[in-house]
This record gives C-alpha cells, sequence and structure tokens, in this order.
C-alpha cells in the first residue's frame, strides 16, 4: 500500500511540477526560484516514502517467510502433510528445494536470526502443477559460497532426505549449481545428475524447435553450443545429433566456426553467466541466440544484439502453474531444473529483443 501511494504521490507531483513549470514563463525569476525550491523539497518527501516502502515490503516478505518456517515446514506437519498425500495417492511427486542468488537477496528474504536455522533445512514457500504432478517450493539461506563444504553437504543430505521421507515423494530436484556440487561431494549419483541433465535437454530441444518456425529457419540449419562440454550441453548435442542436425561445440577461450559466418545458424548458449558477452563482437546478422543460462542476459547485451539485427530468447523454464508465481521471466512457469517428469514438456520462451 505504501508503494502504491508513493507512486500515486509521484505522478501527482510531476504532472503538479509540470503545471508549475509552465506558468512559471509568465512570472519573474525571483518566483521561479521559489517554485523550484518547494519543487525540490516536495520531490525529497516522495524519495524518502519511497525508500520506506522497500523496507516495509521486505518486512513483510520476512515475516510470511517466518510464519510458514514455523507452521508448515516443522516435522509435524509435514508427517501429517505426507499421511495425507499417500492416502491420496500421491499427488504431491516432488520436492524444488532453491537458494538465494547473493547474500543480497539473502537478506532480503529472512530475519538474520533464521539464517542458522534454515541454512540446510528447506522451508516450504509455495507448490506448483506440472505434468500432472504436483511439486512444493521451498529455499534454504545458503548461498553458492558455502557449497564448498563437505560438513555443508552431510547437514543439508540429513535434512532433505527427511523433508523426502515425511512427505512420500518420488523425487527432490535443485536449482544453479547444487546438482553438479552434489555429485562433486558424492551424494548425487551419476545417474541421477544426467537423468535431470536430459529432461532440460528436452526443454532446450522444444525451444529451439518453436524458435526456428517463428523465425522461419530451416529445418535443417547448423546449431552452435555454447556450453556443450557440461552436463546440459552434452545432453543437448546428442539429441541434436539423432535428428541429424550440424552441431558445433565451443566454450570459453574457443572460437566461433568461421565457415558459419554470414549463414543463418542457431546459438544456444548452456554456458556459465557472462561467457555469452565475451563473443558478441564476433557474431552476425543471421545469427539467432537461445540463452538457457540463468539470469537472462542484461538489458545491454539485449540492446547491443538489437543493434545487430540478432534475435535473443531466453528459455525460462517450463509452462507451469505456480503458487506464489516465480518473479520476472519465471511468470507463467517454473524453472527447468523444478520439473516434473512428463511426456511432453512446453518450454516457456521469452523474446528479449
Amino acid at each position: 500500500m505504501a508503494l502504491c501511494l508513493a507512486l500515486l504521490l509521484r505522478d501527482n507531483v510531476k504532472l503538479m511540477t509540470k503545471g508549475i513549470k509552465m506558468d512559471a514563463t509568465k512570472i519573474q525569476e525571483s518566483n521561479i526560484l521559489e517554485i523550484a525550491s518547494l519543487d525540490q523539497k516536495v520531490i525529497l518527501g516522495i524519495n524518502k516514502v519511497e525508500k520506506y516502502a522497500p523496507q516495509k515490503t521486505s518486512l513483510l516478505r520476512k515475516s510470511i517467510i517466518l510464519f510458514l518456517m514455523l507452521t508448515m515446514s516443522n516435522p509435524l506437519t509435514l508427517a501429517v502433510l505426507g499421511l495425507l498425500n499417500r492416502l491420496l495417492f500421491n499427488p504431491i511427486s516432488s520436492v524444488f528445494v532453491c537458494y538465494p542468488a547473493t547474500k543480497k537477496y539473502q537478506e532480503n528474504y529472512c530475519f538474520n536470526f533464521m539464517l542458522p536455522f534454515i541454512k540446510h533445512y528447506p522451508v516450504i514457500l509455495g507448490a506448483f502443477y506440472q505434468g500432472g504432478r504436483i511439486g512444493l517450493i521451498t529455499a534454504i539461506s545458503s548461498v553458492e559460497s558455502d557449497f564448498q563444504s563437505k560438513d555443508f553437504f552431510n547437514k543439508f543430505s540429513r535434512w532433505t532426505n527427511l523433508l523426502k521421507k515425511l512427505l512420500g515423494v518420488s523425487s527432490m530436484t535443485y536449482s544453479g549449481i547444487l546438482p553438479s556440487a552434489m555429485k562433486k561431494a558424492e551424494i548425487m549419483s551419476k545417474d541421477e545428475l544426467q537423468e535431470r541433465s536430459r529432461l532440460v535437454g528436452d526443454v532446450v530441444i522444444d525451444a529451439e524447435k518453436e524458435i526456428r518456425q517463428r523465425l522461419n529457419y530451416a529445418p535443417n540449419c547448423p546449431v552452435i553450443i555454447l556450453g556443450g562440454k557440461g552436463n546440459v550441453g552434452r545432453e543437448v548435442a546428442s539429441k541434436f545429433l539423432t535428428y541429424g542436425r550440424d552441431i558445433y561445440i565451443f566454450d570459453l577461450g574457443d572460437q566461433l566456426p568461421q565457415e558459419l559466418r554470414n549463414r543463418q545458424v542457431i546459438l544456444i548458449d548452456i554456458a556459465r553467466k557472462g561467457v555469452l558477452e565475451k563473443y558478441i563482437h564476433e557474431f552476425w546478422e543471421g545469427m539467432a541466440i537461445v540463452n538457457e543460462t540463468y539470469p537472462e542476459p542484461s538489458r545491454d547485451v539485449s540492446r547491443q544484439l538489437k543493434e545487430m539485427n540478432i534475435p535473443l530468447f531466453h528459455v525460462a523454464g517450463v509452462k507451469a502453474v505456480a503458487i506464489p508465481k516465480f518473479p520476472h521471466a519465471y511468470a507463467g512457469g517454473i524453472p527447468c531444473c523444478a520439473m516434473n517428469p512428463a511426456k511432453k514438456v512446453r518450454a516457456l520462451v521469452r523474446e528479449l529483443n
């Protein structure tokens, strides 16, 4: 409410000051200075309201997460929810675990006293429906720097195994670098990681087909895979080969295939954040970019590609219903890493430029 009030007041101030400036041409210079001074005071007041509003929103968000931690994420509630899930033939089939991208996000979503309690213990924040099944959305307070510790994964796996057992779900899914870090810590099998990579690969293939048809590119146009040596990249490359497509794999430090220059090609970005930007100066008109890396490319990257007449698409995830909705590009779906296995997945594609 405070934020809406601030925005409303800001718009009114803009209208008021616009009217004042129109009349100012008819009055003396001293009066103009007085109006400018008054205008400055009003704007300073609005800035204080705008600064206060996000703080109030952050406090509400933290309070809701604290409430969910105490009511929905305690072992007793989880056991009751798991009993109901089993009695109803397991409509809840998975639990998705995500984490804050940076410590700034961590501070915006959790009170400081909560951090030690949910560092390893996932808190239920919502649910989604996809592939004919329900999944629960949970979060921990740890950031990527915490994933270097063996002790972290010992505690984390203990809690996630308990969560899976209490709820009676068939799978646990993880965001970001958690799967590869868990594989490295030897608490996720190679087969499980490969299966998750296969599912993400299916989404990328579906997105490429949709984009290729939208751009009216030839069905056999070449595909360049940036980050093609990673888990998901290898799966995507393997699938394209089964379809008889010409693929070119390169990673940071490699050179783009010069024999494709000035031809229509699709470049799929599955590399780490920031790698795509290093190659923009080598791109050409006729290329289309399909980004699967999170987060989506910046506005500056989007602008540069638009000036080069290169369309940029972001594979935000798969189409699904989530409560509450995932933010930004994920609205209308869920991340690929959260998806339930399904016979048919529909990629959630956003055109960025």
